[in-house]
């Protein structure tokens, strides 16, 4: 025991700084953990959706340990830290062959799609019609549209001869602008809300034919909400045309890093257009360096190459827009076999 003050308070402030350091990182860890419990209960699949935030955190809860020489405690906290990055490496490895692919002169069928929920109370269509002007997609899917963003978004009708609209009491408005006429539209009611999804069925000179669909469920607010959500997206998934090629795009409200994200994907043999761009987070859930997330998406059947994925600058909404780039190189009649758990 030493009586220098100097050396009290430098010994005092590392006891402390190892205690706050810990308390996070069990914080952090026991999120993790709740992973396992993510397709049973709605909370733990809640805490499920920022694995982005918990290595920002872990980062300087395990270096900081290590600094302070608390060996055992840093080596505990490593373990999460490895296993959230397990979780987002997706984001970062691009699916194999697609580089060596997309660098050939594809001919065939190119589109650009632009998504974007606009959020309704913003009544920002100045600036949502700005962005379709300089990205000139092909197709523009918008979530929670209602009567007035149709008004205010009046003057892309001459640039999109070919428009669909679903009005919705709540935020669940919900609208196609395309280029491309489509064969068929049909809209899917969900739940007691009542949620819209539109169905498009598109054959396009050269014989094409795709399906794509727009949908938006309920966020998950609780376990109702977060049922119907999952409800939503998987009998979607599961009911697209398998004799097309396939696009499912929208306001998800879920990020890649739950187990039903990847149940989605399974469900529907759909692949994520945002693999082996970065974490492009689409809504900022976190006004500070934790940053947000992403749960605005663009999937695709494999046949489709991603040639681009970005993330647009801000409109006013509380989320931003994504814009894809896809080409579909063999025109022909998508026929695989159903696996036999689908329905």
């Amino acid at each position: 025991m030493t009586d220098d003050p100097a050396v009290f308070r430098t010994h005092w402030f590392s006891w402390l700084f190892s205690r706050v350091l810990t308390l996070a990182g069990m914080v952090v860890s026991v999120a993790t953990l709740g992973r396992l419990a993510g397709d049973r209960w709605w909370f733990a699949d809640l805490l499920n959706q920022f694995a982005v935030q918990y290595v920002i955190l872990l980062v300087p809860v395990v270096a900081g340990l290590m600094i302070l020489r608390r060996w055992s405690a840093a080596l505990v906290f490593l373990f999460p830290l490895l296993v959230n990055l397990w979780i987002i490496r997706d984001a970062f490895i691009l699916p194999p062959g697609r580089d060596a692919v997309a660098e050939k002169n594809i001919s065939g069928l190119r589109i650009r799609i632009l998504t974007h929920n606009v959020l309704r109370p913003a009544r920002t269509w100045k600036n949502v019609e700005s962005l379709v002007r300089e990205f000139d997609p092909d197709i523009v899917a918008l979530q929670e549209v209602d009567r007035e963003w149709m008004k205010g978004l009046d003057g892309l009708r001459a640039m999109y001869p070919n428009v669909h609209h679903v009005d919705h009491t709540g935020n669940f408005g919900i609208a196609l602008f395309s280029r491309i006429p489509w064969e068929e539209v049909d809209v899917q009611w969900f739940g007691e809300y009542e949620v819209p999804s539109l169905h498009f069925r598109f054959q396009v000179e050269g014989g094409y034919r795709f399906e794509l669909v727009n949908t938006h469920p309920l966020p998950p607010t609780g376990f109702p909400e977060s049922q119907a959500r999952n409800g939503q997206l998987l009998l979607t998934a599961s009911n697209m045309d398998r004799n097309r090629s396939r696009i499912l795009l929208g306001d998800f409200n879920l990020t890649p890093w739950s187990s039903w994200f990847q149940e989605v994907l399974r469900r529907g043999d759909l692949r994520d257009t945002a693999a082996g761009f970065g974490l492009t987070p689409t809504w900022k859930c976190f006004p500070t360096i934790l940053g947000g997330v992403r749960i605005d998406h663009v999937l695709a059947s494999p046949e489709w190459i991603v040639e681009n994925y970005q993330v647009a600058g801000p409109t006013g909404s509380d989320h931003l827009p994504v814009i894809v780039d896809l080409a579909l190189p063999v025109a022909k009649t998508i026929d695989r076999p159903v696996p036999e758990d689908q329905p």
